[in-house]
């Protein structure tokens, strides 16, 4: 496994990226982490609404957004159930764990991007 991170500002256009994948058949969400419901009843307002009011209420934060993506090799047989413990367990270890993040599985690559802000 490898990891990529990227920070930036705008949680809009990671989400946007990540909910254009699952509209096209691209990709899926897989786990949302702190977000008060069912995946099933998240949609992109309902997403975004939690991540900007979480921005607002820190105003001194400059990097909002961040971008992790975990790359896997083609041959590895991965579940979700094992992505998603990977992904908990990743966002745990960087001291994350307890933020609100979501985890989408692209399924036109090898990789499993985590954001939160």
């Amino acid at each position: 496994m490898v990891a990529r991170i990227i920070s930036g500002k705008s949680i809009r256009g990671l989400l946007n990226y990540n909910e254009g994948k699952v509209n096209s058949g691209e990709a899926t969400l897989i786990l949302a982490n702190r977000f008060g419901t069912d995946i099933e009843r998240l949609d992109f307002n309902n997403k975004l609404n939690r991540f900007e009011h979480l921005i607002k209420r820190n105003i001194k934060v400059k990097t909002n957004a961040l971008h992790i993506m975990l790359n896997f090799d083609r041959s590895d047989k991965v579940t979700i159930g094992l992505f998603q413990q990977i992904a908990s367990s990743y966002m745990d270890r960087i001291g994350l764990g307890e933020q609100p993040f979501l985890v989408y599985q692209h399924k036109d690559v090898s990789v499993i991007p985590i954001f939160t802000s």
